[in-house]
């Protein structure tokens, strides 16, 4: 574990239930990361990476507000500000897909960290507590992220060379 990583391959998706804001909503998302991370002997790391990726909403055209066409949702969407690209179309479902990109952006952390035999790294940062199943084989770091809440589940891997 102990080593300076970089980032060789990411990808993470996921889907996220919006059933609570309107019936047979959802999204489908995908990120990738780039960055380094070094682990050191002391059980303390450093991170930097960028990352973005792209979300794509499907909302019954039920869902929309009266009068309002699935090319307006997605002008609705992109004023929020954290996308950088937001394209939208109804398909003969009669379903508003809008896909947007999410703009990159950087990120500098830095914590502690400890590893259990069972493959699971547990990070510690800014009082936050993270955890996700690890392998080192040779000169490369698989982390293989799960997580879910509010209605989100993303998994996949990130894979690192020594």
């Amino acid at each position: 574990m102990v080593g300076n990583w970089l980032v060789t391959d990411s990808c993470l998706t996921g889907t996220e239930d919006l059933g609570s804001q309107c019936a047979g909503a959802s999204a489908d998302l995908a990120l990738t990361f780039t960055g380094t991370v070094l682990y050191t002997a002391d059980l303390t790391y450093s991170a930097r990476s960028t990352g973005g990726g792209t979300t794509t909403y499907h909302y019954p055209s039920a869902c929309l507000s009266a009068g309002t066409t699935c090319a307006q949702w997605g002008q609705g969407l992109m004023q929020i500000g954290m996308y950088s690209a937001v394209t939208c179309a109804t398909d003969s479902a009669d379903v508003c897909n809008c896909q947007a990109v999410t703009a990159s952006t950087s990120t500098t952390e830095t914590g502690t960290y400890a590893t259990s035999a069972g493959g699971t790294l547990t990070t510690t940062h800014a009082g936050t507590t993270s955890t996700t199943g690890y392998c080192v084989q040779g000169n490369l770091l698989y982390e293989m992220p799960s997580f879910g809440d509010g209605g989100v589940q993303l998994m996949g891997s990130v894979v690192f060379k020594d």
